[in-house]
């Protein structure tokens, strides 16, 4: 056993010299003789005999994808030395006699200096495409680097132009907006089933539902970061019918205190079998800003402030139908209420950038107005009998709305954003909250009270929703 590995060992130590020195190479970039005027033993692509080759730093060695870079590599076999002849290398396209090109690497991978671990090129414009994202420029979008996901990502990621400190900007915008309104205002009651019984008939029985309309935004620029703005958003319209029947006639309204005053009511709104509630309300908003951009040095945040003026206009309508077959008789009751606000606000935006192309933001605006607010009011009757009587009013008003959004740049010119928008007004005539259930003179029996006109302008109304829209720049 002790003789098997004497000669062994030393048999395996000079196959593995050996196939060292086979994979050893001589370094790129030195003249080369022309094929054919070789000495004997001289091979070609290699130093002359006897020459001594040096390692030479600007020669870049090819390594497999993720390999480490090493230090020098070894020097070459002694000239001669089981090599086999190699391929004459080409002259180098434009450079002076006997100066050749670099012998060609392996298949599918390049010389000279390449980013850690990324060899070879798989940019669209390899494939004579320009990438959308940077025309050609050089990126990495389109070059696949990043697996099936990063590719799906990239494709279907924002714009990026400009990075985090692009600046938000556009020339118009149109949004969708789909908005609810929350309440339609204090309680007030209308009919009773039976002489001073339960109410069946309220504004509490209203229920608005959503309403939707589209919003205008233009802009033009005024100097360094600031802008001149015009917005618009309205023919928003609400609403809301409700009905009560009985068959006895035996309804009462407010007009009679629900059958009390006098007893048994009047003919024309009392022991009725149906009464009939209908609410509407519609409003439209106009405004012209001035807004002065800031970027944080950072980038990563930047933002707005505003000053300018606003136009409100909230316009009601309420109608009660009273009909009695018991009395052979029917009234219609009719109230429009309109708002007028004007004002300047103040406001600002704020947005974080997530990534280029894609922010959060939010915007809020608020201001305090002057409301000049009317009504009209007409009651009739089937004997043919009308009364009508309005007033008005002139008090302070305050309107503020908030948005949060969303925004994603599609390419250069367009933006989509996705958001929630909130609208608060206070200080306003609402058509449920000026119903006056005094009668009028007209009715039967003749009322004994003399009715005024009462103006009431302390109502809030409350809007929320959802809002989609898109931004288009120059």
């Amino acid at each position: 056993m002790k003789m098997q590995w004497a000669w062994v060992l030393p048999v395996l130590t000079i196959l593995t010299l050996g196939g060292s020195a086979w994979g050893q190479g001589y370094p790129q970039g030195y003249a080369q003789p022309a094929g054919g005027y070789a000495a004997p033993g001289y091979q070609q692509g290699g130093p002359p005999p006897g020459y001594a080759p040096m390692y030479d730093p600007s020669v870049m060695m090819y390594a497999p994808p993720g390999s480490m870079p090493g230090g020098p590599p070894g020097y070459g076999q002694q000239v001669g030395y089981m090599q086999a002849e190699g391929p004459t290398p080409a002259p180098l396209p434009g450079s002076e006699p006997g100066v050749l090109a670099p012998m060609p690497g392996p298949s599918g991978y390049e010389g000279g200096p390449h980013e850690e671990g990324n060899y070879g090129s798989a940019n669209a414009e390899d494939f004579g495409v320009d990438c959308p994202y940077c025309g050609g420029a050089g990126c990495d979008r389109c070059g696949g680097h990043h697996g099936l996901l990063g590719d799906v990502l990239g494709c279907v990621g924002p714009y990026p132009d400009g990075g985090c400190g692009a600046v938000r900007w556009y020339d118009f915008s149109l949004d969708y907006m789909y908005l609810k309104r929350d309440n339609i205002g204090r309680t007030t009651n209308f009919t009773s089933q039976g002489i001073a019984g339960p109410i069946v008939l309220s504004t509490d029985d209203l229920a608005f539902n959503e309403s939707s309309s589209f919003r205008f935004t233009g802009m033009f620029q005024v100097g360094p970061g600031s802008s001149a703005e015009f917005v618009y958003y309205g023919l928003f319209f609400y609403e809301s019918t409700v009905s009560v029947t009985d068959p006895n006639g035996n309804l009462f309204s407010a007009f009679s205190n629900f059958g009390t005053l006098p007893f048994n009511g009047f003919a024309e709104t009392d022991q009725s079998d149906l009464q009939t509630l209908r609410y509407t309300s519609k409003f439209d908003n106009f405004e012209a800003n001035f807004r002065q951009r800031w970027v944080a040095p950072s980038a990563r945040y930047q933002g707005s402030w505003l000053i300018g003026a606003r136009y409100f206009k909230l316009d009601e309508q309420l109608s009660l139908f009273t009909n009695s077959t018991t009395n052979n008789a029917s009234a219609f009751y009719d109230t429009d209420i309109f708002n007028s606000m004007t004002g300047m606000q103040v406001g600002g935006d704020i947005w974080f950038c997530l990534l280029p192309g894609l922010r959060l933001g939010g915007e809020a605006k608020a201001g305090v107005y002057g409301n000049q607010a009317g009504q009209n009011t007409s009651i009739s009757t089937s004997s043919g009998a009308l009364f009508q009587e309005n007033g008005d009013s002139a008090d302070v008003a305050f309107v503020g709305d908030a948005t949060l959004m969303a925004t994603y740049r599609i390419n250069y010119q367009w933006t989509a954003k996705l958001g929630y928008h909130f609208l608060y007004v206070d200080g306003v005539a609402l058509a449920t909250e000026n119903f006056d259930p005094t009668p009028p003179a007209l009715f039967f029996p003749l009322p004994g009270v003399n009715r005024t006109v009462n103006m009431n302008d302390n109502g809030n109304v409350f809007y929320h929703g959802f809002m989609a829209g898109l931004e288009f720049m120059w």
